[in-house]
């Protein structure tokens, strides 16, 4: 598998101050192509200052995803008559 990702959301920030705030939300395929990993990431920087950063990951298999939306799918929509 490529490590392709997909973005999701992306800001990038600059305040008077010169500090700059950078967040992005991504969704990529794991190595295995068996879950789909979302990662965030947070950057908060200022001129003079070490800055602060955060990436978190979360994944979640696609078998249990798709389960998942075909339980929501059948709940929102009434059956059709045949």
């Amino acid at each position: 598998m490529s490590d392709e990702r997909l973005m999701l959301f992306q800001r990038h920030a600059a305040s008077k101050n010169d500090a700059m705030q950078v967040h992005e939300l991504d969704a990529r395929l794991s190595a295995d192509g068996r879950n789909l990993v979302i990662s965030r990431y947070r950057e908060h920087y200022r001129p003079g200052d070490a800055g602060a950063r955060q990436q978190v990951s979360r994944s979640i298999p696609i078998a249990l995803l798709l389960r998942w939306m075909a339980k929501v799918q059948r709940e929102e929509k009434p059956a059709r008559p045949l």
